[in-house]
């Protein structure tokens, strides 16, 4: 098992919802909220009021599940990679071929779509 794609995954998880987050509150109070003209309005308001903070409120849950989300697909996606180079030609370092690449994706959104669908029911 490869720890260092799980380490991946869950890093660039909670990048991007670093990176997202901010626009995503800005889009999402403009619309719900009236009294915002446009997105500068809503930028400077929220800095004004808020500060830099106020771009970041409530990211914890997002970035925790995306966190563990991507990780469980980016680890998904190496071992199972490994696994049919192993089983193909006996050696795990093997150059994997499109149909390889396309299983272990498919393994990956499978096991994506499986964890979103426990994690909502708990």
């Amino acid at each position: 098992m490869h720890v260092a794609d799980f380490v991946a995954g869950s890093l660039g998880g909670a990048l991007g919802v670093a990176v997202g987050y901010p626009l995503d509150t800005v889009k999402v109070r403009i619309q719900t909220q009236q009294k915002f003209t446009g997105v500068w309005h809503c930028f400077r308001s929220t800095c004004k009021t808020e500060g830099v903070y106020g771009f970041f409120k409530g990211m914890s849950v997002p970035l925790a599940t995306v966190s563990i989300t991507s990780s469980v697909v980016f680890g998904t996606y190496r071992n199972c990679l490994q696994c049919l180079l192993q089983l193909k030609s006996g050696s795990p370092d093997a150059m994997p071929t499109k149909l390889d690449v396309f299983l272990s994706g498919l393994a990956g959104g499978v096991t994506q779509v499986f964890w979103h669908s426990v994690a909502s029911c708990g």
